[in-house]
């Protein structure tokens, strides 16, 4: 007895010596992944205004967060940010990237807790080469920043259940308002953990199982910090009751195939979908098992429970708001929901007792992610405004017009990008819906007198060949007309169109 407990002693080194080394490997893939190429496409309309606001006074990114649809904690450090490092595309996406490099290690850590080391690392794996997981990691917006946090989240409700500190429930009321002040999507993990704690109670079937009042008043201390933002929130959900009957939204009414469509996202492709789904399923199934992680947490029933509930959440209950009322679920809103997906799949790989299948699993993850990552840098993802400003810029002439359509969108980061002073930049006024007739009105004012005019049209459908109608009544030639729609890779709602008309003689 004495001699196996002597093997065991001297083999537990060993084994977190390997498990660090695959730790760090793993990190580090995901950190050149999250940084190669990180400036080489130009930034989209989001990023233009994650910048605009950046450079604002922290008290105007409050003042505008309360007309937006997101908090503004991530802009608040993003200002930080710029005003240390500038705000240069490398600069501001750069923040997401490091964000996202510290998320990998927050999920081995869940992972680990749950179900053991080895379920850990093959969670930070698989989000390490994940496609959906680089994409926001090498963008200037809030959802990096919106995953890190729900597992700061998601770890100290773990560690409070397990060791019910002073120092945990410090840890968590700070991490889950921290979360709610980064996206309001981040109320449904929240709402999860509540779920799963009063479940745990009233079952009684864990002896962790946090005491209800102690619970509720951590949930009653949660949200002091958040009391000066509380009136904003309750405008925004007034605002979406009042809008309920419009019907208008940019956002679609969720479906079974937006489901379907999240999953092989959160996966990066149908091969991918396929085969998490069949490991989540196996793990699953094995719910029964008795014993969680090596460490105790939860019981492995336990653990799933608290995944599945953070899987589902956050796209359930947005769903069903969309139906009853106006449409919010996107899905990198949900993009915390793809956490609980990964650890799921890796507890499923995990439980396969076969060394050399597990291995061929892991293999065609790394085969198959890779592809898709392969695929994600070859291809143009955002709008081409920095190819756009770049073209103007060489071959503008002093006194050129340039007309934006729609202007509340088009000069902000071609702005950004253009260093002419001779040319003169004009928004489009403001129209509502297709109304050609408004559209007709306004040219001839805006054309008057000048030569040469340059037309940059984006986040339109059809109004191009009215604008050049238009024009060529009033005597204009087309002498360019530029399609940028990343050869064919960008929904039309990223292309660009730039025209450039010249009177004629």
């Amino acid at each position: 007895m004495e001699h196996s407990r002597y093997i065991l002693l001297r083999e537990e080194p060993t084994r977190l010596k390997k498990e660090n080394i695959l730790l760090f490997i793993i990190v580090l893939s995901g950190a050149f992944l999250r940084i190669y190429d990180l400036d080489t496409e130009s930034l989209w309309l989001d990023e233009g205004i994650s910048i605009l606001w950046g450079n604002m006074s922290p008290s105007h990114v409050v003042e505008q967060a309360a007309l937006d649809v997101h908090p503004p904690l991530y802009f608040l450090i993003l200002h930080y940010w710029i005003t240390l490092f500038g705000d240069s595309a490398f600069s501001v996406r750069l923040l997401s990237a490091i964000i996202g490099i510290i998320s990998l290690f927050m999920i081995f850590r869940i992972g680990s807790s749950l179900f053991g080391s080895e379920a850990g690392l093959l969670s930070a794996l698989i989000m390490a080469i994940s496609e959906f997981h680089i994409w926001y990691s090498q963008d200037a917006r809030p959802y990096s920043l919106l995953v890190l946090m729900s597992l700061l989240s998601v770890y100290t409700f773990i560690q409070l259940h397990r060791r019910r500190t002073r120092r945990d429930s410090i840890g968590y009321i700070i991490s889950s308002s921290l979360l709610i002040y980064t996206h309001y999507f981040g109320f449904f993990i929240v709402i999860a953990q509540n779920i799963f704690s009063c479940t745990l109670f009233f079952l009684k079937k864990e002896r962790i199982a946090l005491d209800i009042t102690r619970w509720f008043r951590l949930q009653g201390l949660l949200l002091i910090p958040y009391l000066p933002w509380s009136g904003t929130v309750l405008k925004q959900l007034l605002k979406i009751s009042r809008e309920a009957t419009d019907n208008v939204s940019w956002i679609a009414v969720p479906s079974f195939h937006t489901l379907r469509d999240s999953l092989k996202i959160f996966a990066g492709s149908y091969e991918l979908m396929y085969l998490y789904l069949t490991f989540a399923v196996l793990a699953l199934a094995g719910y029964k098992k008795k014993h969680g992680s090596q460490e105790g947490c939860f019981s492995n029933a336990t653990s799933l429970y608290l995944l599945m509930l953070w899987f589902t959440i956050p796209i359930i209950l947005p769903g069903i708001i969309s139906f009853i009322f106006k449409p919010i679920y996107e899905t990198r809103y949900a993009i915390a929901a793809s956490l609980a997906f990964y650890i799921i799949t890796a507890q499923g790989i995990h439980r396969i007792r076969n060394r050399f299948f597990k291995s061929v699993i892991v293999v065609l993850i790394i085969v198959f992610s890779s592809a898709n990552v392969w695929k994600y840098y070859e291809r143009v993802d955002k709008q081409q405004w920095r190819e756009v400003a770049g073209y103007i810029e060489n071959n503008a002439q002093k006194g050129d017009f340039i007309i934006f359509m729609p202007g509340y969108t088009g000069p902000l980061i071609f702005n950004y990008y253009s260093t002419r002073e001779d040319v003169i930049r004009k928004r489009f006024p403001e129209i509502h819906g297709d109304d050609l007739k408004s559209i007709s009105g306004y040219i001839p004012a805006l054309a008057e007198g000048k030569k040469r005019v340059w037309f940059v049209v984006s986040f339109t459908n059809d109004l191009r060949d009215v604008v050049k109608d238009e024009f060529a009544s009033l005597g204009y030639n087309i002498m360019y007309h530029g399609k940028y729609d990343g050869n064919g890779a960008l929904p039309d709602w990223g292309v660009i169109e730039m025209i450039l008309f010249e009177k004629r003689s």
